[in-house]
């Protein structure tokens, strides 16, 4: 078994790409801090298993409050959420905040100061995909902590949810007929920890841009960062169709995020509609800040010649990277797709024509083409969208 695994990673590394691990940072108080065996984000970990790595930021009796007793902001760990440089956050704070010294003194700083926190996460390298946690049912006013202001606390939590257009993660609703899963009417026990991980794990291994894994692609012409989405419980002896998405300039980089984060040209392929209907393998790119998909002069070119414009180094390591993956998954080479948006949309009609054959389809959302290509085009299905309108051509 463990040479078999070996074996696994030798063969990725053979081939050219590496993986890293999704790290998740569980910010919080002592409810997510945790004792004994009542330790939720030790739990998560378990749940989401190797292909994660996950930080307890809990720290006990902290607030969320800047103004509050014992503010997170100050107190916590957020030197170490930014060392760690986490690809998703949850936020579980707010349980503290209901004790009468803060709540009652400093209501009306809470919206604010959630905020701002929010937008002090938002500031790392990472983009990290940010959960906001409905703080869990308070039963007793053990240490001055009310459900009262929780109730409070959680209609803010909410609003701001929807102001940002951010997740939540509802941890009140469905440990609200268990009290028996807190041992003092405020902390868990390990079967309420255990609840807390399942709710949040089920949040964050649903979402399909957190499904992707983070690799990078690397040959001796250079190194290209991509996101892949594997299919759930794949059959080695099957074989599956494989999507390559090429996204616009505004995603251009080297963080592995923002051409999955920014729009849903990746994402749609990971949704579980999607994949009931057909699963499939998914690469998902980054082209550097440093070259094109297509090396046209202006975005205004609709027309260009594959005479005078060479593919671009980019587009060479985008290629080889599918051959990669060939060697490594179970892929159908007679089911390759790619799809691509704005230059991306250039990228899939350039892609299409230079390697006509190797593509049984292409979906170019906007772009250009070498129009002189249109025979060699003309041998994939072609569906092409423009404005919000999509039509076969």
């Amino acid at each position: 078994m463990h040479r078999g695994l070996v074996a696994f990673v030798f063969t990725l590394a053979l081939f050219g790409f590496l993986y890293a691990q999704i790290k998740v940072a569980c910010i919080g108080n002592s409810i997510t801090q945790g004792s004994g065996s009542a330790v939720y984000p030790t739990m998560l970990q378990t749940l989401l298993g190797s292909g994660y790595q996950v930080e307890n930021d809990g720290v006990s009796g902290k607030t969320l409050l800047k103004s509050g007793d014992a503010p997170y902001w100050t107190q916590g760990r957020l030197p170490q959420v930014f060392a760690f440089k986490p690809n998703i956050i949850t936020i579980k704070l707010g349980t503290n905040d209901t004790k009468p010294q803060n709540w009652d003194a400093h209501n009306n700083e809470f919206k604010r100061d959630y905020l701002a926190m929010v937008d002090t996460l938002n500031t790392l390298s990472t983009k990290p995909r940010i959960y906001l946690v409905l703080p869990v049912p308070i039963w007793t006013n053990s240490y001055g902590i009310r459900d009262s202001a929780l109730q409070k606390i959680i209609v803010i939590i909410k609003q701001i949810a929807l102001e940002r257009g951010l997740p939540v993660i509802d941890c009140y609703t469905p440990l609200k007929p268990f009290p028996s899963y807190f041992s003092d009417g405020v902390h868990p026990n390990a079967a309420g920890a255990d609840s807390i991980a399942r709710v949040i794990f089920r949040s964050v291994a649903g979402a399909p841009a957190v499904r992707f894994q983070y690799c990078s692609y690397r040959s001796s012409e250079g190194t290209l960062p991509f996101r892949l989405f594997l299919p759930e419980n794949y059959i080695r002896s099957q074989k599956y169709p494989l999507i390559l998405t090429l996204h616009g300039v505004g995603e251009s980089g080297a963080d592995n995020v923002a051409h999955v984060a920014k729009n849903r040209v990746a994402e749609v392929w990971a949704e579980d509609s999607t994949q009931q209907k057909q699963k499939c393998f998914v690469a998902s790119p980054q082209c550097p800040t440093s070259d094109k998909w297509v090396n046209v002069p202006q975005w205004t070119d609709n027309f260009y010649s594959t005479q005078t414009i060479a593919q671009t180094a980019a587009m060479t390591l985008a290629l080889k990277l599918v051959d990669s993956l060939i060697k490594v998954y179970p892929i159908d080479t007679n089911r390759l797709y790619v799809t691509g948006l704005s230059m991306g949309g250039y990228g899939t009609w350039d892609i299409i024509a230079r390697h006509p054959g190797k593509f049984a389809a292409a979906a170019p959302l906007c772009g250009g083409c070498d129009t002189s290509k249109v025979s060699a085009v003309r041998q994939a299905p072609v569906r092409r969208g423009r404005n919000r309108q999509a039509r076969a051509c």
